[in-house]
């Protein structure tokens, strides 16, 4: 049997989303880390997948 490694994500974790309506992307704009770029589409940053997935999921 072959053995599996773990799949390890390196940071820097950016998570760029494109959503299909204004109010999902004001709603996670007063989040911590979340970057607005324009009206539909925020920048989530991290050092760390987890905390990168909590902060979208905040919504």
């Amino acid at each position: 049997r072959g053995e599996f490694k773990p799949f390890k994500v390196k940071p820097p974790i950016i998570v760029k989303v494109e959503y299909s309506h204004p109010n999902y992307a004001d709603a996670l704009s007063n989040v911590s880390g979340v970057e607005r770029v324009d009206a539909r589409t925020i920048i989530i940053r991290s050092g760390d997948l987890l905390d990168a997935m909590r902060r979208l999921a905040w919504y």
